[in-house]
Parts: C-alpha cells; structure tokens; sequence
C-alpha cells in the first residue's frame, strides 16, 4: 500500500472564493488580503498579522524587522527543520549558529548555545511546539528577540496559547504540503508590535511609506489576493483538519514498533 506524503486538495468552495476573487478584486491588494490577515491574527492571538509570498519570506522579513542585518551579528537556529530556518539568516548577512537538539520533542536545545547571540528562532517541527519556556528564559537572559519558526504548525498549542502568538514574531509557511495552504506558495508573519507589522508590509512591498514614496529597501514578496481568497478558505476549515491529522497521528503509534523513537 502506497500511502502518499500529502494530497493536494483544491475543492469547489476553494474554486468558488478564487473565481470571485479573480473577477471582483485587483490581482494585487485585493480586499481578501486584508480580509485574510485579519482572520488569521484572530485565530493565532495576535494583534497583526502581514502575508508575504512563503515561509521563507516572514522568516527573513521579521529578521529585518528586529534590525538583524549584519555580518557581525548571529542567531541560533537548530538543526532539526528545513533549510529556510537557516537561509533566512544568511539572508540577512547574519551567520547562523545551529544548535542541537532535544531528542524528546525535535526542537531546540539551548544548553547547546555556547557563544552569544543576536536573536534566536526555535522552529516546532512538525507541528510539536519546541520547550518555548526554555527558549524564552534563554532569550530574557541574553535580551534577544525571539522568531518562532511555525511554518509546520499552524493551530499548535502551547501552555493554552496558539504558537506564532509566543514571541516578538511568529512565522508560517502555506506551501501545499502543510496543514494549510493558499493554492501554492505563502506566508504569514504574526506579531502584537505595530511597529514590527508595519515594517514588514513595507519591506514586502518595496520598501513602500506611501503610494509614491518610498523610504527604505525592500523586495516584491507580497501574497496575491486570489492566494489569499483561497486561505481564508482553508482557514475556516484548519481545526478540523487538525483534529484528523490527530486521530491518523493515534493510529501511526498504535501500531509503530516499540523501539520507535516518537516525540513526547
């Protein structure tokens, strides 16, 4: 039996929301953007939420936010993720620290962090959230900011409180294999700083102030609005589909061989 890694969903209310969006809003900008990031702000706990193009895009545009830029300065990641949880530091000009891991959970251990660094981004991979008490009682001792890397882990819960709603930014990818997607790539940064949000929607807009001024650098790496019309779909229907991946989840241990190392 061939079980596939995901299946690629497109159903007719998502059909539906993209043929609306696509005849009745601008291709850029359109209202369901706007519509989009404040369903999910709401639904992670946050004040703010800014799209961007992918997973990638939030991680090293909330890097800039902090003011993270440079070759002298460092930021720990662990080992145990994709390769944006690195990329997007180098991005930045800054070096990555990888840290090992906790072999309880996969996530970050930071008794592994030996030098001081800048900021600091644990990832929950796979939807496990990391130790965040550690991490935070890491970063208040060194006063760095904090990047939660939760682009596996859109509706994880941490201590009564959704991730991407623990630190100074949290970040999620929608690419088509994640428990929620926008009908290809994108991402969303999440935050309770208006200064931070709003750093971030100019820097994915070209470094825009207003509509002919622009006072900073910055990239193209906005969500398009038929992409966005699409996730407020798939947002509505998140929790349940959680609550299946949880039950497959129960089945996979259930009948795993014993000596199969599983996270707590």
């Amino acid at each position: 039996m061939k079980i596939p890694f995901f299946v690629q969903e497109f159903t007719d209310e998502m059909e539906e929301a993209a043929v609306d969006a696509l005849r009745n809003e601008s291709f850029v900008n359109g209202e369901s953007v706007s519509k989009f990031e404040e369903e999910f702000a709401r639904y992670i706990g946050t004040k703010y939420a800014v799209s961007v193009n992918s997973g990638n895009s939030a991680l090293q545009l909330s890097l800039m936010a902090l003011d993270i830029d440079g070759n002298i300065q460092k930021v720990a990641t662990p080992t145990n993720s994709f390769i944006a949880s690195a990329n997007c530091i180098r991005m930045t000009n800054a070096q990555a620290i990888l840290t090992d891991i906790d072999a309880r959970d996969g996530g970050i251990d930071v008794s592994s962090i030996t030098e001081k660094v800048n900021a600091i981004i644990p990832v929950h991979i796979y939807g496990n959230p990391c130790d965040f008490d550690s991490v935070k009682t890491f970063a208040e001792e060194q006063k760095i900011p904090i990047i939660e890397d939760a682009c596996q882990a859109h509706g994880a819960i941490y201590r009564n409180k959704k991730v991407g709603s623990l630190s100074d930014v949290g970040c999620f990818s929608f690419y088509p294999t994640k428990n929620m997607t926008v009908g290809g790539d994108g991402g969303m940064s999440t935050t309770n700083n208006e200064e931070i949000a709003d750093k971030i929607k100019s820097v994915r807009d070209n470094g825009r102030k207003t509509k002919n001024e622009f006072d900073k650098l910055g990239f193209t790496m906005r969500l398009n609005t038929i992409n966005a019309a699409i996730g407020r779909i798939q947002l509505k229907h998140l929790d349940e589909k959680n609550s299946r991946r949880r039950e497959i989840v129960s089945i996979y241990k259930e009948n795993l061989i014993e000596d199969c190392i599983l996270p707590e």
